[in-house]
């Protein structure tokens, strides 16, 4: 499921999830941002000003998380 932080404001949907997918994060906003996705194992802080990526598991099932 993902998840935010407290106090944080949800975006668009969730990206479809595909095995060995890289996904592109950008944070243009003026607060740090976080991204976490807990089915996938993915746990990721996005830095003010900065994209990060992040690359689905192997096993990822094709699909939405939420």
């Amino acid at each position: 499921m993902a998840r935010q932080r407290p106090g944080e404001r949800g975006g668009t949907a969730p990206p479809a999830a595909v095995p060995r997918a890289t996904i592109a994060l950008p944070d243009n906003g003026t607060l740090p941002h976080y991204f976490a996705v807990d089915a996938l194992g993915i746990d990721q802080d996005m830095p003010i000003g900065q994209t990060v990526e992040v690359t689905l598991p192997a096993d990822a099932v094709p699909g939405t998380c939420e």
